[in-house]
């Protein structure tokens, strides 16, 4: 999800500082370039929190999918000790 993310917002930056080019007026262009690169900071920034959050997040989800497959195979084959019980096997 975050090389997704990564992947959008660098089309993006790309975009923009390419677009940067095709202002006539020098003020308007310095005014986005500035807004540009405080845009790179601040996605940077939370680029960064979103992989440390990733990291500690691993861990717990893989305890999950454990507990998941745990159920699910328990649960598969509850039903069909039932259903043989049932005879409908």
């Amino acid at each position: 999800m975050i090389q997704t993310i990564e992947d959008v917002s660098g089309a993006l930056f790309d975009e923009w500082e390419d677009e940067l080019d095709l202002y006539e007026s020098a003020p308007l262009r310095k005014t986005s370039k500035r807004r540009l690169d405080e845009t790179r900071e601040l996605y940077s920034s939370l680029i960064a929190r979103m992989h440390q959050m990733e990291k500690r997040m691993d861990p717990v989800l893989e305890a999950f999918e454990d507990q998941v497959l745990f159920l699910k195979h328990n649960l598969n084959a509850q039903a069909f000790i039932q259903r043989f019980r049932e005879g409908s096997v």
